[in-house]
């Protein structure tokens, strides 16, 4: 079992292509505007502009992968002799292993690439925006999700593994909440969130419990409990798969 575990991992991520073509597109489109803004400012130019930073557009990969997996691979993986439990567990590790390459990617951006680019003078980062929204003037701000959510201020390490989790706990959310769209309970599930939004957001006495929740999964200012809730809902949410999957007609 565990053989063909990694063998469906890595089919899952050899055969996403579509992911991988709109990411490397996206992510591509952005750099050059980047470069373009970096040629102009240091000949002169000016701009005062916002946008994010050209590493956290391959976080659409996990988003798009989550997506494509339970849609296209799942009847793929039954008629080459795959077992449910197979791809169950091998849908597992491909998530966890493009949610710790995107870490990696979008890390790297943010300490290379992204302060190069701030250290010209020319670009703002995220902190100093935030710090005063008027920073903008003049700047091109590089908005920088690591920043945003403070994993950035704890060094290289934290990045990663913050990002890691959250990541994780996108990737099977997003494959679960797919998984369920061709059943009743899929509807159901629909409905309940777009009601629990329409209440919790408009309602000052509800809101904070949202605002809660996403503190925990990605600004709690301890590292440790960020981590170990994403890491918990991703167990939890991810093992509602095994009743999913099972009942799936192939």
């Amino acid at each position: 079992m565990s053989k063909q575990i990694g063998t469906i991992a890595t089919l899952n991520l050899k055969n996403i292509r579509t992911p991988y073509f709109v990411t490397g597109i996206v992510t591509a489109s952005m750099f050059i505007q980047t470069v373009v803004y970096a040629i102009v400012m240091a000949n002169g130019g000016t701009a005062s502009q916002i946008s994010p930073s050209f590493g956290t557009y391959f976080w659409l990969l996990v988003i798009m992968a989550a997506i494509s997996i339970p849609i296209t691979h799942f009847k793929k993986t039954a008629n080459l002799g795959g077992k449910r439990d197979g791809f169950f567990w091998g849908s597992l590790g491909s998530y966890a292993m493009l949610a710790g390459l995107v870490s990696l990617a979008t890390a790297t951006v943010h300490y290379t690439v992204d302060r190069a680019l701030i250290s010209t003078g020319n670009f703002a980062s995220t902190e100093e925006f935030l710090q005063d929204f008027t920073f903008i003037e003049g700047h091109y701000v590089i908005f920088d999700l690591l920043a945003l959510f403070g994993w950035a201020a704890r060094g290289p390490l934290f990045v990663v593994i913050q990002q890691f989790a959250f990541l994780l706990l996108l990737a099977v959310a997003v494959h679960t909440f797919t998984a369920i769209q061709d059943k009743w309970y899929g509807w159901v599930t629909d409905a309940v969130i777009a009601a629990i939004l329409a209440t919790f957001i408009p309602i000052p006495v509800l809101r904070p419990a949202l605002v809660w929740f996403f503190e925990m999964i990605l600004f709690h200012s301890n590292a440790a409990v960020q981590i170990a809730v994403c890491l918990a809902l991703s167990m939890v949410i991810y093992a509602l798969n095994k009743p999913i999957f099972a009942r799936k007609v192939l």
